[in-house]
């Protein structure tokens, strides 16, 4: 799976679609959520101020149960374009952390959570180990993440190196 050790790659997945998992049919538990019993803790949190970084394939910014819960992310595969998921696991990864409770497609266990999208694997779900650190330093040195508004083109991301 690795060309060599500087390459990273998520393991083979097949799309398809699923009834009930599509922001037009009526919104559906997945089973983790029943598993775990997910809704009964609600009552503690919903997510409310916690804020996390999904470092994969990118998001769909404008997916009906993720897009309020967005915090402006990087693209670290094409730092001249946003974080747009082209390969399907970033945006499932999202969803399944904060996807909204609105009565459509999929809920979250953290509905209430921000995203904050890093693109560091791109559309085949491969990545090299800079990107990937490029993304998680990024992180650590802007983790204040204050607003759905933050301007991520006013930082100079360095570039590591990671050999």
């Amino acid at each position: 799976m690795r060309k060599n050790k500087k390459e990273f790659s998520l393991l083979p997945h097949i799309k398809e679609e699923i009834y009930g998992l599509s922001p037009e049919y009526a919104q559906i538990l997945g089973w983790e959520m029943t598993k775990f019993d997910i809704p009964s803790l609600w009552k503690h949190s919903t997510g409310k101020g916690v804020k996390v970084a999904v470092v994969d394939t990118g998001c769909d910014l404008n997916h009906p149960d993720i897009k309020n819960n967005l915090i402006q992310g990087k693209n670290f595969i094409d730092q001249s374009k946003d974080p747009i998921d082209d390969n399907g696991h970033g945006v499932h990864c999202a969803g399944s952390i904060a996807a909204e409770n609105n009565g459509v497609g999929m809920v979250g266990v953290a509905p209430d959570a921000k995203i904050m999208p890093v693109k560091a694997l791109n559309g085949d779900g491969n990545g090299d180990l800079r990107a990937i650190v490029n993304g998680i330093v990024w992180l650590h040195l802007y983790r204040d993440w204050e607003t759905t508004q933050h301007n991520t083109t006013q930082h100079n991301t360095t570039q590591h190196n990671t050999t």
